[in-house]
């Protein structure tokens, strides 16, 4: 029926469906790629599965875009997968055809279900649920169909049950939430978030009406009768990782007991056991230095096991006892449907449905016997198995399989611990002894020496020539790493036993501790070794003596330093040195305290000999210290000088200091009126300069009289502008004085009252230090004062003139109420009280407005101008005084 003639293998489905189905137009082709172009990248973040199965494929371009749309390139190896699966579990009451021509019909209903969207539509699982619908088993298209008509139940919900039956049975995908999420992508730049909790919510009710059932993360469908429990248990697919698994769990763990540890009865020690079976460890661990390998059936090179291969392999690998099972076929054929069956069960059991619970109910009895026979078993063939060590083969004696196991360890270790036999001597109470060999004056007090047999002398040679050997690289040496190598092959040393012979060299002055940088006392290292953790931060320090003239060197030195001279030991001028210099390493880091909040001096000095006396300060061995001491003496000379100002500037110089800062603080607010006086200019740029200096300290000394100097020119400055303030300010007082005396309403008490801003501006000049502050009194504050007076006089005025209108018109009032009683006897009108004179409004006036008037200009600058400024002035102001008004110059 196709021009083009095409090959209908299955193995290339995806380019039938795509030449058939899916080819595009040019223009169609031009869309999609631009869609890509600009959805591309959230395209390729949509479509992401879930680790819990194998990759699926994603778009990888613009021409896969164009190829696979509407589908994904996914669609094609899931959707053959998921007929390849229905088929073999028999869910389909009908033939379901194989090939490309169901999956043609499947990919073209599909596609035709979204012919309507826009572009930019994907194909989401559940439209592939109507090709395979009218082939579905009854039973199984019932369930579907009952959902549908669920009230409870939305056409999501229906979507993603249809969904979750299709992926059933396909280890391609498991029916987690993500990969329904990704399943269930209708559209191209689909909110992920909000289609997450559609799904979520839809899981919830497809559970809660016992459609689906949850096994951990993974969703899967249920039929209403599963019908063939044991066909399907016998489908059931088993990893070769879950035999190899279980057949470790049968072994150590139940017959075995567990055990993962040797104990050497000489030395009482347990030595870790590493447990494999068929190459796996059953503990995540492949290091140790004594394994224990079963080598069964289940290994795919299990045949190429012969005894001359297991004796090379032994010999190969050392510390290793390989024990190799018989091939028992019905053995593994039993583990195997055990396997099977607990997996179904294990998957499939969740109580809904009454009939299928008794089926897998009897399985998993029937199960728990075939267990039985398995554990019966496996300790028959364990027993019969071959053993092999150290390339021989054992013949052990054992009958239990506990002690053949006991046995074989005994041999393996014993052969693979070769200086094992250095510890000669074992200790009862090993801890007891570290206690008292490290608190400890004079190890010799103990009773023993280092090279005595008590000691094990060989063990001590072997420790301290290893750290030796490792004290001349750079790495630091630490004590979990002594310990640790003394435990593995060829030692095997318990680890009480080497933290012993690590004592001794310390408690004999051949090696020391060091933590974080520091050295740890040796009295105090006990609950460092004691604590396995805490090992991993001991470093071991080979000690080295200094050279005689390097100390001669450095303790001349202490003369310069420290002005006396330090002692003659080399231990005692170690500690000479340190005690002064982290004295001085606490004055500078209080010193560099204040100089980090306020400014000081020195910051830049102070820091960079803290880091000189820190790194000093680090090297713990005196060899070292005085190699860097003797080596850089001039960085220390200078630094001694260094320390030497600064100690002094903060113990004796910090008043001047202050003293300084204060008073450019002081003469700052009158700095230019100062700067046009030559010898206070001088003073000034001479103070500054020394505040300035990086090291100031041989200059404090010019401070107090130059302060002096500047101090007296300001306050001479001060004075005379003051004295003209005060002038000024007392001008508006008698100003302020003739208005109340016009008044007429003087009184002590109103004229205290008026009086008093002003006078308080008279006070703040004398207490004010800076001349701009003195001119803003005496100009803008002292006007203000005076205009708030004026204002409260006139309020006084017309309060007085309103309190007489009232009592004269109260008298009259009394007046005309006498005259009407009838009396014949006219009586004189009482003599009346004189009003005080109304006071003129008064208007201020603005120079600047009146000069606005007549010009737009910003300078009179002809004869002509000026005669008209002052003609509107006068103008003006004569206007306001014929209107019987008063004027304020503004």
């Amino acid at each position: 029926r196709f021009k083009t003639r095409l090959s209908l293998s299955s193995s290339n489905t995806d380019e039938v469906i795509q030449k058939r189905l899916l080819r595009k137009t040019p223009q169609a082709i031009e869309q999609l790629k631009f869609v890509f172009e600009q959805k591309g990248d959230i395209l390729k973040n949509q479509i992401m599965f879930d680790r819990s199965g194998p990759t699926l494929k994603n778009y990888d371009g613009p021409d896969s875009f164009v190829d696979n749309y509407p589908f994904a390139p996914y669609h094609f190896q899931l959707v053959q997968k998921v007929f390849e699966e229905i088929r073999k579990v028999g869910a389909t009451g009908a033939h379901l055809a194989y090939g490309e021509r169901s999956m043609l019909d499947a990919f073209q209903m599909a596609a035709s279900s979204i012919g309507s969207e826009e572009i930019g539509a994907l194909v989401p699982m559940h439209r592939f649920y109507g090709s395979i619908e009218g082939f579905l088993d009854t039973a199984v298209k019932r369930t579907i169909d009952q959902a549908g008509e669920n009230v409870t139940l939305d056409s999501v919900d229906v979507q993603i049950l249809r969904t979750l039956f299709m992926i059933r049975y396909v280890d391609l995908v498991k029916g987690t939430l993500d990969n329904l999420v990704t399943l269930s992508i209708e559209k191209i730049d689909d909110d992920k978030l909000a289609l997450r909790k559609r799904i979520e919510d839809s899981l919830q009710r497809l559970e809660k009406e016992s459609l689906i059932t949850r096994n951990g993360d993974e969703f899967l469908f249920l039929t209403n009768e599963e019908r063939d429990i044991t066909q399907k248990i016998k489908a059931t697919d088993i990893a070769s990782s879950e035999e190899n698994k279980e057949l470790s769990n049968l072994i150590f763990k139940d017959l075995l007991r567990d055990n993962n540890k040797y104990r050497h009865l000489p030395n009482k020690m347990d030595y870790s056991i590493g447990r494999y079976v068929d190459g796996h460890s059953l503990d995540g661990r492949y290091e140790s230095d004594l394994k224990v390998e079963i080598l069964s059936p289940l290994d795919t090179e299990y045949a190429m096991y012969s005894e001359a291969a297991c004796i090379n392999k032994t010999s190969e690998a050392d510390g290793q006892v390989i024990f190799k099972l018989g091939d028992d076929k019905q053995f593994f054929s039993e583990l195997r449907t055990w396997l099977k069956t607990n997996k179904f069960i294990r998957l499939n059991d969740d109580g809904s449905q009454a009939d299928i619970t008794r089926i897998l109910a009897d399985r998993g009895r029937e199960n728990q016997e075939r267990k039985k026979r398995l554990r019966a078993r496996i300790e028959e063939m364990l027993l019969k198995a071959e053993a092999y060590a150290l390339g021989q083969h054992l013949t052990l004696s054992s009958t239990n399989s506990l002690t053949k196991l006991d046995e074989a360890c005994r041999y393996l270790l014993e052969n693979t611990y070769a200086k094992l036999s250095y510890l000669q001597v074992y200790q009862q109470d090993p801890w007891r002894e570290i206690s008292a060999v490290l608190t400890v004056d004079d190890i010799g007090q103990l009773g023993f020496a280092l090279d005595g047999e008590q000691g094990n002398p060989k063990a001590t040679q072997d420790v301290e020539q290893y750290i030796s050997l490792r004290a001349s690289g750079s790495e630091r040496i630490l004590l979990s790493d002594i310990v640790d190598r003394f435990a593995k092959r060829p030692y095997g040393w318990p680890d009480t036993e080497t933290l012993l012979i690590v004592s001794r060299l310390a408690a004999a002055g051949r090696i020391s501790f060091q933590v974080s940088g520091g050295t740890l006392p040796v009295g105090d290292a006990l609950e460092a070794l004691q604590n396995s953790r805490r090992r991993r931060e001991v470093s071991i320090i080979k000690k080295r003596q200094t050279d005689e003239t390097v100390l001669k060197k450095a303790r001349n030195l202490t003369q310069s330093f420290f002005s006396s001279m330090g002692p003659s030991s080399e231990k005692e001028l170690f500690e000479f040195y340190t005690q002064h210099f982290n004295t001085w390493l606490s004055n500078l880091k209080s010193y560099k305290s204040k100089t980090d909040v306020g400014r000081f001096p020195g910051k830049n000095i102070i820091e960079r000999s803290i880091l000189s006396l820190e790194r000093l300060l680090n090297n713990s061995e005196s060899f070292d210290f005085f190699k860097q001491v003797v080596d850089k003496k001039d960085d220390y000379l200078d630094l001694e000088e260094d320390y030497r100002d600064i100690h002094d500037f903060f113990s004796n110089q910090l008043h001047t200091w202050q003293e300084l800062q204060q008073a450019l603080s002081r003469f700052e607010k009158n700095q230019k009126p100062l700067d046009k006086n030559p010898t206070a200019a001088a003073a000034l740029a001479e103070l500054r300069a020394i505040e300035s200096a990086s090291s100031p300290y041989g200059m404090l000394h010019k401070v107090a009289s130059l302060v002096s100097t500047i101090e007296s020119i300001n306050e001479k400055l001060l004075s005379e502008r003051r004295e003209h303030a005060v002038s000024r300010v007392d001008d508006k007082i008698a100003q302020l004085g003739a208005e109340i005396e016009k008044s007429g309403i003087a009184t002590p008490e109103l004229s205290n009252q008026l009086f008093r801003p002003l006078q308080l501006v008279k006070s703040d000049l004398q207490s004010e230090t800076s001349i701009a502050g003195i001119y803003m009194l005496q100009t803008e504050t002292a006007a203000e004062r005076l205009d708030d007076a004026l204002y409260e006089l006139e309020k006084a005025v017309q309060a007085e003139i309103d309190r007489r209108e009232r009592a004269e018109q109260a008298a009259q009032a009394k007046r005309a109420d006498s005259s009407g009683k009838g009396s014949f006897v006219s009586e004189p009108p009482p003599k009346r009280e004189p009003l005080v004179a109304k006071p003129k409004p008064v208007v201020e006036v603005s120079v600047m407005a009146v000069y606005g008037k007549i010009s737009d200009g910003a300078y009179l600058d002809t004869e002509e101008s000026i005669d008209q400024f002052i003609d509107a002035l006068k103008a003006e102001l004569k206007g306001i005084v014929k209107n019987d008004k008063r004027v304020r110059i503004r």
